[in-house]
């Protein structure tokens, strides 16, 4: 088995390698911050659900119009059919 040569292309910056900055704002105001976006993050899910039951309500209604609407459609066939004859 001979050696691998491992050719990485191009070069690593700087900045890769630096440790990322600290946060400054104090850990109080961090977990304040954090409670507002939960809180945000909650509301918009209760948004999302009640759309989708929202819209699940209205295809229901959609789907039993359309039902209602074929089965007059069959009866109106079935008259015509039977004045035809």
């Amino acid at each position: 088995m001979g050696d691998v040569d491992v050719h990485i292309r191009g070069s690593v910056s700087k900045t890769t390698l630096r440790k990322p900055p600290k946060n400054r704002r104090s850990k109080y105001a961090q977990s304040q911050s954090n409670d507002k976006n939960k809180e945000e993050r909650l509301n918009k899910v209760v948004m999302t659900s009640r759309h989708h039951k929202a819209k699940k309500i209205q295809l229901q209604k959609g789907k039993e119009h359309y039902q209602e609407l074929l089965e007059r459609l069959s009866k109106m066939s079935k008259e015509l059919d039977k004045q035809l004859i």
